[in-house]
């Protein structure tokens, strides 16, 4: 079972929370897609409950909407930090256009 959960005036950034109930967890995945291409995981955070069976009425444990709300907010943060990281590292790339050896003088490598 899964959920997107979509972030607003960031139609390239998303969230999709997965119900694992075989492993016991509920999986918080921030994702980034660049232009046109496939949704990359940039931050994962999995949770796990304890959902066996109850001894008694006062074992079970509540995922509460509020544990979701906040462990979306985390994942949120974490992924727009990332982001910002990989659109700066993707800015330095897009300034390299030629690595050269110069042969002549020394092993240096110049870059462009």
């Amino acid at each position: 079972m899964k959920w997107l959960v979509k972030i607003e005036g960031k139609p390239n950034q998303r969230i999709v929370v997965k119900f694992d109930p075989l492993n016991q967890q509920l999986i918080f995945t921030g994702q980034y897609k660049q232009h046109n291409v496939e949704w990359f995981n940039f931050v994962e955070i999995r949770k796990d409950y304890d959902i066996s069976p109850v001894r008694s009425a006062y074992d079970f444990e509540l995922i509460t909407a509020e544990e979701i709300q906040n462990v979306i907010s985390e994942v949120y943060l974490s992924l727009k930090k990332r982001v910002e990281i990989y659109e700066e590292i993707n800015k330095g790339f897009s300034l390299i256009k030629l690595i050269a050896e110069k042969s002549d003088e020394t092993d240096v490598t110049e870059v462009k």
